[in-house]
């Protein structure tokens, strides 16, 4: 329910049977370096990842669809009560965070930094 750039590869977080997973993928996102389990997802997580009918796979494609660059993040969060998909994009030294509805994947809000 959420993946980041790091310089060592893309730290994801997996929820599997009411666990979080931090997993630890490659560059090109091939080879699993590492994972750990931890913990169980927090109730609010819970609820919300139940709550989305659009994936964090489709939110990040819709994302990029409408700005070009690199990603630099991706979450379930919460904009002004309203559970989204929370992705951040960054072009040059410009970042562009988008928040998509998690339910219809509309986007919600776009701000650049």
């Amino acid at each position: 329910y959420g993946i980041e750039a790091t310089r060592k590869g893309w730290e994801v977080e997996v929820a599997a049977d009411g666990r979080s997973i931090d997993v630890l993928v490659d560059q090109a996102g091939r080879e699993v370096i590492r994972s750990k389990d931890d913990g169980r997802v927090s109730p609010t997580d819970a609820r919300r990842l139940e709550a989305a009918k659009v994936s964090l796979a489709d939110a990040i494609a819709a994302a990029s669809a409408k700005v070009t660059g690199r990603l630099v993040e991706a979450d379930i969060d919460t904009h002004r009560r309203q559970t989204v998909w929370s992705v951040t994009i960054r072009k040059d030294r410009t970042e562009t965070e988008i928040y998509l509805d998690v339910v219809t994947g509309e986007i919600v809000k776009k701000e650049r930094d």
